[in-house]
């Protein structure tokens, strides 16, 4: 399978120091593998005020409003309306009151909403990846913080795989991006780059392969805090082509996909779980994602104290 570098495989981070691959700034295409919104990816990020190196998977203080509210109570309960009692209502971008129809459409209309407002999201990605033969467990994590045309932004990503582990972050205001990488032992390497698409920022390279491929079906529409939010599901893929290039290297074998999406009426992707059974190196294994959008708006950025 030939797999994009985007969120390059943690194997990596493994045999080399090297980065896990880069994604072309402004362009939203990927050149590498999936494993989750990434530095490595050039569409991390962090949901910290500062840029300190908090745990990512932990939200700051004052994000429980908001999308982060909306997309938690859809699911934890889908006994909302049913979709076919709805077909009246404004389906979001890409969908119809069957499920999503062009995938491209609801991406576009996800990074062009966000855009506007301005947001924060995390995403956590688990997997199992080969190298030399060797099955490693990996993982990585991480999330953006950024203001609205991401004027500025703060990006972090957490990458662990075997016995070690490293941390990237960015700060963007104007002119270029500012990025630190700190290793497991307190390696520390800082430089610049070309600042990043909110395209990238918002995780489509991430999003993309599972709306290409997951045979989503509108499940239920749930109105929460006044906001019309469409539920979709999917217990089987439409597209296995596509699910391989968000896949680690070497995956044969797909065995079972489920998936949830919970999407607004704008077309903004609050949150996506997957979950994909596979085989690396001769034995099952279990890729799985967790993407949340926490905040709309509001997304105040600060230079962080390294930058």
């Amino acid at each position: 399978m030939n797999r994009p570098v985007y969120l390059g495989l943690l194997v990596v981070a493994v045999v080399a120091a090297a980065g896990l691959g880069t994604l072309n700034a402004g362009t939203g295409e990927r050149t590498g593998t999936g494993m989750g919104i990434g530095m490595e990816a050039r569409a991390e990020g962090g949901d910290t005020e500062t840029g300190e190196s908090a745990p990512v998977v932990e939200p700051s203080p004052g994000l429980t409003t908001g999308a982060r509210t909306a997309t938690s109570a859809a699911r934890a309960d889908d006994s909302g309306t049913d979709p076919g009692s709805a077909s009246s209502l404004p389906h979001p971008p890409g969908t119809t009151a069957e499920g999503i129809e062009h995938p491209s459409r609801l991406l576009g209309a996800h990074t062009n909403g966000l855009a506007e407002t301005g947001f924060i999201l995390r995403s956590s990605v688990n997997a199992t990846v080969l190298e030399t033969g060797m099955r490693i467990d990996a993982t990585a994590r991480g999330g953006a913080r950024v203001a609205s045309d991401a004027t500025e932004y703060y990006a972090h990503r957490s990458d662990a795989a075997g016995p070690l582990e490293r941390r990237t972050e960015g700060w963007y205001s104007g002119g270029v991006e500012h990025r630190r990488r700190i290793g497991k032992f307190g390696g520390v390497q800082e430089s610049t780059q070309q600042a990043r698409s909110v395209g990238e920022l918002a995780g489509r390279p991430l999003l993309a392969p599972h709306l290409r491929s997951g045979a989503f079906e509108a499940a239920t529409v749930r109105r929460i805090g006044g906001e019309t939010l469409f539920v979709f599901a999917a217990s089987g893929l439409g597209n296995e082509s596509a699910i391989e290039t968000g896949l680690p290297e070497a995956s044969t074998d797909i065995r079972s996909y489920n998936g949830r999406l919970v999407v607004d009426s704008m077309g903004r992707i609050r949150s996506l779980t997957a979950r994909v059974r596979y085989v690396i190196g001769g034995k099952p294994a279990t890729y799985r994602l967790d993407y949340d959008l926490l905040r709309l708006g509001n997304a105040s950025v600060e230079r962080p104290k390294w930058a």
